[in-house]
Protein backbone atom coordinates (compact mmCIF):
# COMPACT_ATOMS: atom_id res chain seq x y z
CA UNK A 1 0.00 0.00 0.00
CA UNK A 2 1.31 3.63 -1.06
CA UNK A 3 0.71 6.47 1.15
CA UNK A 4 1.57 10.38 1.08
CA UNK A 5 3.45 10.41 4.25
CA UNK A 6 7.43 10.56 3.99
CA UNK A 7 8.58 12.07 0.77
CA UNK A 8 12.04 12.85 2.41
CA UNK A 9 13.56 9.84 3.58
CA UNK A 10 14.32 7.22 0.56
CA UNK A 11 15.82 3.80 1.17
CA UNK A 12 18.96 3.05 -1.54
CA UNK A 13 20.26 -0.01 -2.78
CA UNK A 14 22.79 -0.96 -0.12
CA UNK A 15 26.01 -0.82 -1.38
CA UNK A 16 24.96 1.17 -4.36
CA UNK A 17 25.75 4.52 -3.00
CA UNK A 18 28.49 5.37 -1.20
CA UNK A 19 29.83 9.05 0.17
CA UNK A 20 33.12 10.77 -1.18
CA UNK A 21 34.18 13.54 -0.14
CA UNK A 22 35.56 14.77 -4.03
CA UNK A 23 35.26 11.97 -6.83
CA UNK A 24 35.11 12.88 -10.30
CA UNK A 25 32.04 11.41 -11.57
CA UNK A 26 32.69 8.43 -14.54
CA UNK A 27 30.69 6.81 -17.09
CA UNK A 28 28.24 4.79 -15.41
CA UNK A 29 25.12 3.09 -16.87
CA UNK A 30 21.92 5.76 -16.78
CA UNK A 31 20.05 4.31 -13.73
CA UNK A 32 23.24 5.55 -11.98
CA UNK A 33 23.27 9.11 -13.19
CA UNK A 34 19.43 9.76 -12.23
CA UNK A 35 20.38 8.92 -8.87
CA UNK A 36 23.19 10.81 -8.69
CA UNK A 37 21.32 14.00 -9.89
CA UNK A 38 18.58 12.81 -7.77
CA UNK A 39 20.36 11.76 -4.15
CA UNK A 40 22.08 15.15 -3.26
CA UNK A 41 22.56 15.39 0.56
CA UNK A 42 23.41 18.76 1.93
CA UNK A 43 26.20 19.46 -0.36
CA UNK A 44 28.03 15.82 -0.16
CA UNK A 45 28.89 14.14 -3.91
CA UNK A 46 27.55 10.69 -4.05
CA UNK A 47 29.55 8.23 -5.71
CA UNK A 48 27.39 5.30 -8.12
CA UNK A 49 29.33 2.22 -8.23
CA UNK A 50 28.64 -0.55 -10.54
CA UNK A 51 28.01 -3.94 -8.99
CA UNK A 52 25.22 -5.33 -6.93
CA UNK A 53 22.53 -3.44 -5.48
CA UNK A 54 21.78 -3.44 -2.03
CA UNK A 55 20.95 -0.69 1.04
CA UNK A 56 23.21 1.12 2.09
CA UNK A 57 21.90 4.76 3.71
CA UNK A 58 18.90 7.10 3.87
CA UNK A 59 19.15 9.79 1.08
CA UNK A 60 17.39 13.01 2.17
CA UNK A 61 15.84 14.38 -0.92
CA UNK A 62 13.95 17.27 0.91
CA UNK A 63 16.10 20.20 0.11
CA UNK A 64 17.24 18.34 -3.27
CA UNK A 65 15.95 19.28 -7.03
CA UNK A 66 15.53 17.54 -9.84
CA UNK A 67 18.28 18.88 -12.32
CA UNK A 68 17.20 20.78 -15.69
CA UNK A 69 19.05 18.29 -17.34
CA UNK A 70 16.94 15.17 -16.20
CA UNK A 71 13.51 17.69 -15.69
CA UNK A 72 11.93 16.14 -18.80
CA UNK A 73 14.10 12.64 -19.02
CA UNK A 74 10.69 10.02 -18.54
CA UNK A 75 13.73 7.77 -17.13
CA UNK A 76 14.50 10.59 -14.87
CA UNK A 77 10.82 11.06 -13.71
CA UNK A 78 10.06 7.61 -13.15
CA UNK A 79 13.09 6.41 -11.24
CA UNK A 80 12.04 9.63 -9.35
CA UNK A 81 8.37 8.14 -8.77
CA UNK A 82 9.77 5.02 -7.59
CA UNK A 83 11.09 6.76 -4.55
CA UNK A 84 7.83 8.82 -4.40
CA UNK A 85 5.98 5.77 -3.62
CA UNK A 86 8.09 4.78 -0.56
CA UNK A 87 6.53 5.72 2.58
CA UNK A 88 6.22 9.39 2.38
CA UNK A 89 6.19 11.80 5.18
CA UNK A 90 3.27 14.31 4.72
CA UNK A 91 1.01 15.43 1.59
CA UNK A 92 2.76 19.03 1.95
CA UNK A 93 6.13 17.89 0.46
CA UNK A 94 4.23 16.16 -2.59
CA UNK A 95 2.56 18.93 -3.16
CA UNK A 96 5.65 20.88 -3.01
CA UNK A 97 7.08 18.34 -5.81
CA UNK A 98 4.15 18.58 -8.01
CA UNK A 99 3.76 22.11 -7.71
CA UNK A 100 7.43 22.40 -9.94
CA UNK A 101 6.91 19.20 -11.65
CA UNK A 102 3.43 17.96 -12.15
CA UNK A 103 4.50 15.13 -14.67
CA UNK A 104 5.24 13.39 -11.34
CA UNK A 105 1.59 12.71 -10.73
CA UNK A 106 1.77 10.76 -14.37
CA UNK A 107 4.71 8.37 -12.76
CA UNK A 108 3.16 8.25 -9.21
CA UNK A 109 0.94 5.45 -7.37
CA UNK A 110 -2.24 4.29 -8.21
CA UNK A 111 -3.02 4.78 -4.77
CA UNK A 112 -1.95 8.86 -4.88
CA UNK A 113 -3.16 9.34 -8.62
CA UNK A 114 -6.80 8.26 -7.13
CA UNK A 115 -6.92 10.27 -4.28
CA UNK A 116 -9.34 13.27 -5.29
CA UNK A 117 -8.50 15.22 -2.89
CA UNK A 118 -5.06 15.36 -3.21
CA UNK A 119 -5.67 15.65 -7.21
CA UNK A 120 -7.81 18.71 -6.39
CA UNK A 121 -5.15 20.21 -4.41
CA UNK A 122 -2.49 19.61 -6.82
CA UNK A 123 -4.15 21.35 -9.87
CA UNK A 124 -4.91 24.16 -7.75
CA UNK A 125 -1.77 25.57 -7.51
CA UNK A 126 -0.73 24.15 -10.60
CA UNK A 127 -3.57 24.32 -13.27
CA UNK A 128 -1.04 22.51 -15.43
CA UNK A 129 -1.29 19.22 -13.39
CA UNK A 130 -4.26 19.01 -14.89
CA UNK A 131 -2.77 17.34 -18.09
CA UNK A 132 -1.71 13.96 -15.84
CA UNK A 133 -4.13 13.21 -13.30
CA UNK A 134 -6.92 10.44 -14.28
CA UNK A 135 -9.31 11.01 -17.26
CA UNK A 136 -12.47 11.06 -14.75
CA UNK A 137 -10.92 14.07 -12.85
CA UNK A 138 -10.44 15.99 -16.66
CA UNK A 139 -14.10 15.20 -17.14
CA UNK A 140 -15.09 16.78 -13.87
CA UNK A 141 -16.44 20.47 -13.78
CA UNK A 142 -15.85 20.97 -10.25
CA UNK A 143 -12.37 19.22 -10.87
CA UNK A 144 -11.74 21.06 -14.04
CA UNK A 145 -12.92 24.44 -12.93
CA UNK A 146 -10.23 24.27 -10.12
CA UNK A 147 -6.90 23.69 -12.37
CA UNK A 148 -8.49 26.50 -14.65
CA UNK A 149 -9.12 29.56 -12.08
CA UNK A 150 -5.40 28.39 -11.42
CA UNK A 151 -4.17 28.76 -14.84
CA UNK A 152 -6.84 29.38 -17.87
CA UNK A 153 -4.42 27.35 -20.29
CA UNK A 154 -5.19 24.69 -18.55
CA UNK A 155 -8.30 24.90 -20.61
CA UNK A 156 -6.26 22.55 -22.92
CA UNK A 157 -6.31 19.82 -21.40
CA UNK A 158 -10.17 19.58 -20.24
CA UNK A 159 -12.41 17.26 -21.15
CA UNK A 160 -13.75 17.70 -24.85
CA UNK A 161 -17.50 17.90 -23.47
CA UNK A 162 -16.47 20.83 -20.91
CA UNK A 163 -14.89 22.69 -23.61
CA UNK A 164 -18.32 22.53 -25.21
CA UNK A 165 -19.55 24.02 -22.01
CA UNK A 166 -20.24 28.07 -22.96
CA UNK A 167 -19.86 29.23 -19.59
CA UNK A 168 -16.57 27.04 -18.60
CA UNK A 169 -14.89 28.36 -21.31
CA UNK A 170 -15.78 32.17 -21.00
CA UNK A 171 -14.83 31.45 -17.33
CA UNK A 172 -11.12 30.75 -18.86
CA UNK A 173 -11.28 33.07 -21.61
CA UNK A 174 -12.09 36.25 -19.29
CA UNK A 175 -9.07 34.75 -17.28
CA UNK A 176 -6.85 34.65 -20.66
CA UNK A 177 -7.94 35.58 -23.63
CA UNK A 178 -5.23 32.99 -25.09
CA UNK A 179 -6.92 30.61 -23.53
CA UNK A 180 -9.39 30.60 -26.65
CA UNK A 181 -7.18 28.65 -28.82
CA UNK A 182 -8.48 25.53 -27.22
CA UNK A 183 -11.81 26.16 -27.46
CA UNK A 184 -14.10 24.19 -30.10
CA UNK A 185 -14.51 25.69 -33.07
CA UNK A 186 -18.48 25.77 -32.55
CA UNK A 187 -17.70 28.08 -29.16
CA UNK A 188 -14.93 29.82 -30.91
CA UNK A 189 -17.70 31.31 -33.20
CA UNK A 190 -19.62 32.65 -30.77
CA UNK A 191 -19.13 36.43 -30.92
CA UNK A 192 -19.25 37.10 -27.14
CA UNK A 193 -16.28 34.45 -26.38
CA UNK A 194 -14.47 36.26 -29.19
CA UNK A 195 -15.29 39.64 -27.71
CA UNK A 196 -14.33 38.65 -24.06
CA UNK A 197 -10.82 37.21 -25.16
CA UNK A 198 -10.30 39.76 -27.12
CA UNK A 199 -10.94 42.30 -24.20
CA UNK A 200 -8.03 40.36 -22.09
CA UNK A 201 -6.04 40.03 -24.65
CA UNK A 202 -5.63 41.62 -28.17
CA UNK A 203 -3.15 38.28 -29.55
CA UNK A 204 -6.28 36.24 -29.11
CA UNK A 205 -7.78 38.02 -32.22
CA UNK A 206 -5.12 35.02 -34.75
CA UNK A 207 -7.25 31.96 -33.13
CA UNK A 208 -10.20 33.27 -34.22
CA UNK A 209 -12.27 31.82 -36.93
CA UNK A 210 -12.04 33.51 -40.83
CA UNK A 211 -16.09 34.25 -40.27
CA UNK A 212 -15.13 36.54 -36.68
CA UNK A 213 -12.02 37.66 -38.37
CA UNK A 214 -13.90 39.41 -41.08
CA UNK A 215 -16.63 40.80 -38.86
CA UNK A 216 -16.68 44.69 -38.27
CA UNK A 217 -17.39 44.67 -34.15
CA UNK A 218 -14.20 42.32 -33.83
CA UNK A 219 -11.89 44.09 -35.99
CA UNK A 220 -12.70 47.55 -33.79
CA UNK A 221 -13.05 45.77 -30.50
CA UNK A 222 -9.26 44.51 -31.51
CA UNK A 223 -7.60 48.08 -33.10
CA UNK A 224 -9.18 49.99 -30.08
CA UNK A 225 -7.35 47.89 -27.98
CA UNK A 226 -4.02 47.71 -29.46
CA UNK A 227 -3.75 49.39 -33.18
CA UNK A 228 -0.56 47.05 -33.61
CA UNK A 229 -3.02 44.27 -33.45
CA UNK A 230 -3.16 45.12 -37.34
CA UNK A 231 -0.52 42.58 -38.17
CA UNK A 232 -3.46 39.81 -37.39
CA UNK A 233 -6.28 41.52 -39.91
CA UNK A 234 -6.51 39.32 -42.75
CA UNK A 235 -5.09 40.59 -46.19
CA UNK A 236 -8.62 41.12 -48.13
CA UNK A 237 -9.61 43.83 -45.12
CA UNK A 238 -6.36 45.52 -44.21
CA UNK A 239 -6.96 47.76 -47.27
CA UNK A 240 -9.80 49.45 -46.23
CA UNK A 241 -8.80 52.59 -45.34
CA UNK A 242 -11.29 52.65 -42.25
CA UNK A 243 -9.37 49.89 -40.92
CA UNK A 244 -6.02 51.49 -41.26
CA UNK A 245 -7.41 54.67 -39.85
CA UNK A 246 -8.21 52.88 -36.70
CA UNK A 247 -4.97 51.08 -35.77
CA UNK A 248 -3.06 54.81 -36.67
CA UNK A 249 -5.28 56.82 -34.24
CA UNK A 250 -4.74 54.06 -31.68
CA UNK A 251 -0.95 53.37 -32.36
CA UNK A 252 1.51 55.14 -34.77
CA UNK A 253 3.26 52.06 -34.78
CA UNK A 254 0.49 50.18 -36.31
CA UNK A 255 1.87 51.70 -39.77
CA UNK A 256 5.03 49.21 -39.78
CA UNK A 257 2.00 46.82 -40.59
CA UNK A 258 0.00 48.79 -43.22
CA UNK A 259 0.14 48.40 -46.97
CA UNK A 260 2.80 50.04 -48.76
CA UNK A 261 0.36 53.01 -50.05
CA UNK A 262 -0.26 54.04 -46.72
CA UNK A 263 3.35 54.63 -45.74
CA UNK A 264 3.83 56.95 -48.97
CA UNK A 265 0.74 58.97 -48.00
CA UNK A 266 1.37 61.89 -46.34
CA UNK A 267 -1.85 62.07 -44.18
CA UNK A 268 -1.82 58.71 -42.94
CA UNK A 269 1.99 58.86 -42.01
CA UNK A 270 1.13 62.25 -40.38
CA UNK A 271 -1.52 60.83 -38.90
CA UNK A 272 0.49 58.20 -36.84
CA UNK A 273 2.98 60.16 -35.96
CA UNK A 274 0.74 62.18 -34.11
CA UNK A 275 1.22 59.45 -31.23
CA UNK A 276 4.00 58.18 -31.87
CA UNK A 277 7.36 60.20 -33.55
CA UNK A 278 9.57 56.74 -33.56
CA UNK A 279 6.76 55.58 -36.14
CA UNK A 280 8.93 57.31 -38.73
CA UNK A 281 11.30 54.65 -38.81
CA UNK A 282 8.34 52.70 -40.96
CA UNK A 283 7.24 55.91 -43.48
CA UNK A 284 8.37 55.81 -46.89
CA UNK A 285 11.87 57.21 -47.99
CA UNK A 286 10.42 60.21 -49.56
CA UNK A 287 8.39 60.86 -46.83
CA UNK A 288 11.68 60.20 -44.36
CA UNK A 289 13.41 63.20 -46.37
CA UNK A 290 10.14 65.55 -46.04
CA UNK A 291 11.27 68.17 -43.69
CA UNK A 292 7.13 69.04 -42.63
CA UNK A 293 7.23 65.21 -41.80
CA UNK A 294 10.55 65.14 -39.76
CA UNK A 295 10.03 68.18 -37.86
CA UNK A 296 6.83 66.16 -36.70
CA UNK A 297 8.17 63.03 -36.01
CA UNK A 298 11.08 65.21 -34.00
CA UNK A 299 8.60 67.52 -32.00
CA UNK A 300 7.12 63.96 -30.73
CA UNK A 301 10.33 62.61 -29.87
CA UNK A 302 13.75 63.79 -30.77
CA UNK A 303 14.97 60.43 -31.06
CA UNK A 304 13.16 60.01 -34.26
CA UNK A 305 16.02 62.08 -35.99
CA UNK A 306 17.52 58.90 -36.51
CA UNK A 307 15.40 57.90 -39.12
CA UNK A 308 15.56 61.37 -41.31
CA UNK A 309 17.56 61.05 -44.75
CA UNK A 310 20.94 62.37 -44.34
CA UNK A 311 20.28 65.54 -45.94
CA UNK A 312 17.99 66.50 -43.17
CA UNK A 313 20.16 65.55 -40.41
CA UNK A 314 22.18 68.13 -41.44
CA UNK A 315 19.74 70.53 -41.54
CA UNK A 316 19.99 72.66 -38.07
CA UNK A 317 16.27 73.75 -37.75
CA UNK A 318 15.34 70.08 -38.17
CA UNK A 319 18.16 68.97 -35.83
CA UNK A 320 18.10 71.64 -33.15
CA UNK A 321 14.10 71.01 -32.39
CA UNK A 322 15.16 67.39 -32.01
CA UNK A 323 17.41 68.15 -29.72
CA UNK A 324 15.35 70.50 -27.91
CA UNK A 325 13.31 67.45 -27.16
CA UNK A 326 15.87 65.19 -26.48
CA UNK A 327 19.81 66.31 -26.34
CA UNK A 328 20.63 62.86 -26.91
CA UNK A 329 19.35 62.88 -30.36
CA UNK A 330 22.66 65.01 -30.96
CA UNK A 331 24.00 61.10 -31.67
CA UNK A 332 22.01 61.47 -34.59
CA UNK A 333 23.27 64.94 -35.77
CA UNK A 334 26.02 65.24 -38.59
CA UNK A 335 29.39 65.79 -38.12
CA UNK A 336 29.44 68.97 -38.85
CA UNK A 337 26.52 70.39 -36.04
CA UNK A 338 27.91 67.66 -33.62
CA UNK A 339 30.77 70.02 -33.90
CA UNK A 340 28.86 73.39 -33.51
CA UNK A 341 29.15 74.57 -30.12
CA UNK A 342 25.80 76.23 -30.25
CA UNK A 343 24.38 72.98 -30.97
CA UNK A 344 25.87 71.57 -28.46
CA UNK A 345 25.04 73.34 -25.84
CA UNK A 346 21.55 73.26 -26.26
CA UNK A 347 21.65 69.34 -26.29
CA UNK A 348 23.64 69.61 -23.07
CA UNK A 349 21.32 71.91 -21.70
CA UNK A 350 18.60 69.60 -22.01
CA UNK A 351 20.98 66.29 -21.34
CA UNK A 352 23.89 66.25 -19.60
CA UNK A 353 25.08 62.97 -21.47
CA UNK A 354 24.28 64.46 -24.87
CA UNK A 355 27.93 65.45 -24.37
CA UNK A 356 29.31 62.49 -25.08
CA UNK A 357 28.70 62.57 -28.61
CA UNK A 358 29.91 66.20 -29.41
CA UNK A 359 32.74 66.14 -31.96
CA UNK A 360 35.94 65.39 -29.80
CA UNK A 361 37.09 68.42 -30.25
CA UNK A 362 34.36 69.80 -28.12
CA UNK A 363 35.04 67.65 -26.09
CA UNK A 364 38.51 67.86 -25.81
CA UNK A 365 38.34 71.31 -25.23
CA UNK A 366 39.78 72.62 -22.13
CA UNK A 367 38.26 75.90 -21.81
CA UNK A 368 34.68 74.66 -22.88
CA UNK A 369 35.35 72.01 -20.46
CA UNK A 370 35.94 74.14 -17.74
CA UNK A 371 33.31 76.54 -18.21
CA UNK A 372 30.59 72.73 -18.16
CA UNK A 373 32.54 71.48 -15.11
CA UNK A 374 32.26 74.72 -12.74
CA UNK A 375 28.40 74.17 -13.63
CA UNK A 376 27.96 70.71 -12.90
CA UNK A 377 30.98 68.77 -11.69
CA UNK A 378 29.52 65.44 -12.81
CA UNK A 379 29.59 66.18 -16.32
CA UNK A 380 33.37 65.48 -16.30
CA UNK A 381 32.78 61.90 -16.83
CA UNK A 382 31.46 62.76 -20.62
CA UNK A 383 34.40 64.79 -21.52
CA UNK A 384 38.17 63.34 -23.59
CA UNK A 385 39.68 61.16 -21.48
CA UNK A 386 42.57 63.22 -21.81
CA UNK A 387 41.04 66.15 -19.56
CA UNK A 388 40.42 63.71 -16.56
CA UNK A 389 44.46 64.15 -15.35
CA UNK A 390 44.04 68.13 -15.81
CA UNK A 391 43.92 69.36 -12.60
CA UNK A 392 42.76 72.85 -13.01
CA UNK A 393 39.61 71.18 -14.75
CA UNK A 394 39.25 68.10 -11.98
CA UNK A 395 39.39 70.25 -9.29
CA UNK A 396 36.78 72.69 -10.47
CA UNK A 397 34.63 69.67 -11.08
CA UNK A 398 35.28 68.26 -7.89
CA UNK A 399 35.16 71.64 -6.09
CA UNK A 400 31.27 72.09 -7.27
CA UNK A 401 30.48 68.01 -6.86
CA UNK A 402 32.90 66.19 -4.53
CA UNK A 403 31.97 62.94 -6.22
CA UNK A 404 33.36 64.14 -9.46
CA UNK A 405 37.22 63.67 -7.91
CA UNK A 406 36.07 59.79 -8.56
CA UNK A 407 36.80 60.74 -12.29
CA UNK A 408 40.05 61.38 -11.69
CA UNK A 409 43.38 59.31 -11.77
CA UNK A 410 44.61 57.95 -8.97
CA UNK A 411 47.96 59.22 -9.32
CA UNK A 412 45.88 62.91 -8.75
CA UNK A 413 43.99 61.37 -5.68
CA UNK A 414 46.41 60.21 -3.92
CA UNK A 415 48.53 63.79 -4.48
CA UNK A 416 48.29 65.69 -0.38
CA UNK A 417 48.64 68.84 -1.99
CA UNK A 418 46.44 68.75 -5.07
CA UNK A 419 43.66 67.38 -2.72
CA UNK A 420 44.43 69.86 -0.16
CA UNK A 421 43.42 72.80 -2.54
CA UNK A 422 40.17 71.07 -3.42
CA UNK A 423 39.16 70.09 0.44
CA UNK A 424 39.72 73.76 1.46
CA UNK A 425 37.13 74.55 -0.63
CA UNK A 426 34.89 71.71 -0.48
CA UNK A 427 35.29 69.39 2.69
CA UNK A 428 32.59 67.01 1.81
CA UNK A 429 35.25 65.70 -1.03
CA UNK A 430 36.88 64.17 1.72
CA UNK A 431 34.12 61.61 1.86
CA UNK A 432 35.65 60.16 -1.77
CA UNK A 433 39.45 60.05 -0.64
CA UNK A 434 41.69 57.28 -0.45
CA UNK A 435 42.18 55.80 3.24
CA UNK A 436 45.91 57.53 3.78
CA UNK A 437 44.29 60.68 3.03
CA UNK A 438 41.30 60.23 5.68
CA UNK A 439 43.80 59.50 8.44
CA UNK A 440 45.64 63.37 7.41
CA UNK A 441 45.05 65.27 10.22
CA UNK A 442 45.93 68.47 8.14
CA UNK A 443 43.53 67.69 5.28
CA UNK A 444 40.37 66.50 7.67
CA UNK A 445 41.02 69.52 9.55
CA UNK A 446 40.95 71.78 6.41
CA UNK A 447 37.92 69.82 5.85
CA UNK A 448 35.94 70.57 8.96
CA UNK A 449 37.16 73.99 8.13
CA UNK A 450 34.46 74.13 5.31
CA UNK A 451 32.02 71.74 6.27
CA UNK A 452 31.28 69.95 9.66
CA UNK A 453 30.36 66.86 8.02
CA UNK A 454 33.96 65.70 6.76
CA UNK A 455 34.18 64.90 10.33
CA UNK A 456 32.06 61.47 10.07
CA UNK A 457 34.63 59.61 8.42
CA UNK A 458 37.41 60.92 11.11
CA UNK A 459 39.45 57.55 12.24
CA UNK A 460 39.25 56.61 16.34
CA UNK A 461 42.58 58.02 16.44
CA UNK A 462 42.00 61.24 15.33
CA UNK A 463 39.39 61.53 17.66
CA UNK A 464 41.49 61.48 20.06
CA UNK A 465 43.99 63.93 19.40
CA UNK A 466 43.42 67.47 21.30
CA UNK A 467 44.03 69.63 18.33
CA UNK A 468 41.68 67.58 15.99
CA UNK A 469 39.01 68.15 18.57
CA UNK A 470 39.54 71.33 19.10
CA UNK A 471 38.81 71.96 15.52
CA UNK A 472 36.18 70.19 15.73
CA UNK A 473 34.69 72.17 18.35
CA UNK A 474 35.50 75.35 16.66
CA UNK A 475 34.10 74.15 13.22
CA UNK A 476 30.96 73.26 15.18
CA UNK A 477 30.44 76.41 16.71
CA UNK A 478 31.06 77.99 13.63
CA UNK A 479 28.66 75.98 11.62
CA UNK A 480 25.40 75.29 13.95
CA UNK A 481 22.99 75.75 11.42
CA UNK A 482 20.34 72.55 11.49
CA UNK A 483 21.56 70.60 8.90
CA UNK A 484 25.14 70.84 11.00
CA UNK A 485 23.32 69.34 14.41
CA UNK A 486 21.64 66.52 12.10
CA UNK A 487 24.72 65.22 11.12
CA UNK A 488 26.50 65.44 14.00
CA UNK A 489 24.29 62.91 15.74
CA UNK A 490 25.99 59.76 14.50
CA UNK A 491 30.16 61.82 15.53
CA UNK A 492 31.76 59.17 17.94
CA UNK A 493 33.86 62.67 19.62
CA UNK A 494 34.71 62.18 22.77
CA UNK A 495 34.14 64.51 25.36
CA UNK A 496 35.73 66.36 28.38
CA UNK A 497 34.58 65.89 31.08
CA UNK A 498 36.51 67.24 35.00
CA UNK A 499 34.72 65.16 38.22
CA UNK A 500 31.35 62.48 37.42
CA UNK A 501 28.48 64.74 38.35
CA UNK A 502 25.24 65.69 37.29
CA UNK A 503 26.29 68.91 35.68
CA UNK A 504 29.37 70.42 35.35
CA UNK A 505 30.77 73.29 33.05
CA UNK A 506 33.67 73.89 30.46
CA UNK A 507 34.11 77.09 29.22
CA UNK A 508 35.43 77.48 25.61
CA UNK A 509 36.46 80.98 24.39
CA UNK A 510 36.02 81.32 20.57
CA UNK A 511 37.56 84.28 18.78
CA UNK A 512 35.71 83.69 15.30
CA UNK A 513 32.52 84.52 17.28
CA UNK A 514 33.41 88.18 18.53
CA UNK A 515 35.29 90.11 21.17
CA UNK A 516 37.22 87.07 22.86
CA UNK A 517 33.17 86.10 24.42
CA UNK A 518 33.28 82.83 26.38
CA UNK A 519 30.45 80.12 25.75
CA UNK A 520 29.38 77.91 28.20
CA UNK A 521 28.99 74.35 27.24
CA UNK A 522 26.92 72.19 30.06
CA UNK A 523 26.36 68.37 29.46
CA UNK A 524 23.67 67.19 31.11
CA UNK A 525 24.87 63.56 32.32
CA UNK A 526 22.32 60.64 31.26
CA UNK A 527 22.10 58.66 34.73
CA UNK A 528 22.52 55.56 33.03
CA UNK A 529 25.36 55.69 30.86
CA UNK A 530 28.22 58.41 29.83
CA UNK A 531 25.90 60.19 26.96
CA UNK A 532 24.99 63.35 27.68
CA UNK A 533 23.01 66.45 26.08
CA UNK A 534 24.92 69.24 24.75
CA UNK A 535 23.51 72.80 26.10
CA UNK A 536 25.18 76.12 24.55
CA UNK A 537 24.23 78.85 26.38
CA UNK A 538 20.64 78.94 27.14
CA UNK A 539 19.61 76.99 24.02
CA UNK A 540 19.05 73.21 24.35
CA UNK A 541 20.36 71.08 21.01
CA UNK A 542 17.95 68.40 21.53
CA UNK A 543 19.40 64.42 20.56
CA UNK A 544 22.77 65.76 20.26
CA UNK A 545 24.43 63.09 22.38
CA UNK A 546 28.18 62.71 22.75
CA UNK A 547 29.94 60.18 24.53
CA UNK A 548 31.35 61.61 27.71
CA UNK A 549 34.87 60.47 28.92
CA UNK A 550 37.42 61.48 32.53
CA UNK A 551 40.03 64.13 31.38
CA UNK A 552 42.33 65.80 33.59
CA UNK A 553 40.80 69.05 31.89
CA UNK A 554 38.22 71.57 32.69
CA UNK A 555 38.44 73.94 29.72
CA UNK A 556 39.16 74.20 26.28
CA UNK A 557 41.33 76.74 24.43
CA UNK A 558 40.55 77.27 20.96
CA UNK A 559 42.52 80.35 20.06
Amino acid sequence: MCSVSSITQVIAPKDHLVETKSSPQKPQEKICRVIKELAIVGGSKVECKEGSLKPKKKIELKDSKILPQSKNDPDCLKIFAEMVKSEHESEEEFLNLVKDHPKIISQTCETIRNNRALMVTAVSQNGLALRYVKKEFQEDYEFAMKAVLNNPMALEFVADKLKGNLMFCLIAIKRNGLAIKFVPDKVKSNEKIALSAIENNVHSYKYLPGSLKSNPNIIQAVLLKDGRALKYIPEEIINFKWVVELALKQNGLALKYAPKEFKKDFVYVLMALANNGMTLRYAHEDLRANEEIVIEAVKKNGLALKFASPKLRQNKTVVITAIRQEGLALKFASKQLRNDITVVNEAISQNDWSLLYASDAIRSNKNYILGLVKKDGLILQFACHSLTYDKDILRAAAIQHPKAILFGPKSLRDDKTFMLSIVKENGIVLLFCNDRLKEDKEIMIEGMKKNISASTIASEKLLEDPEFRNAYLLAFFTQSTSETLENIKAIRFPYLQFKCTTHYQVEARIKELGNGNKIKIVMIRHPDDLKGMLVIGKKIIPNCFFKIERTQLSEIDLD
